[in-house]
């Protein structure tokens, strides 16, 4: 899978939340309603994402974020990182060398189903 793209960032006025807040609110959830849940790792995960990632997204994914199995959505580790906001993913992680950043296959299935959900809320809404 070969793909090229030309980064660019989205600009928000909203700060940065850096994974320490995500953990730290996320553990503070634990006796949060699920929705409480939700919102905040779809805020944390969904900071990253640019308009190129929605595009491959809905091109790769167009039936949304449950219709596909997890080996699908894994096989996009390598590709992902190439459409997020790597300047945002490098700030929340804490991590300042700008050739490299910290990468699982969790952080990318949370973004990649998140650009999927993103790209269903725009389908209803218009």
């Amino acid at each position: 899978m070969t793909h090229t793209t030309q980064q660019t960032t989205q600009q928000t006025t909203a700060p940065i939340m850096t994974r320490a807040e995500y953990m730290q609110d996320d553990c503070h959830l634990i006796s949060a309603t699920k929705e409480e849940r939700e919102a905040m790792h779809r805020r944390f995960y969904g900071q990253f994402i640019t308009p190129q990632l929605l595009k491959l997204v809905a091109q790769h994914f167009p039936n949304g974020p449950k219709a596909y199995p997890l080996e699908q959505w894994d096989r996009f580790k390598d590709v992902t990182p190439k459409y997020i906001d790597r300047d945002k993913w490098r700030e929340a992680m804490g991590h300042t060398n700008p050739s490299t950043y910290p990468w699982s296959l969790s952080d990318n299935v949370c973004i990649l189903k998140e650009a999927a959900q993103q790209n269903e809320d725009n389908k209803t809404s218009n």
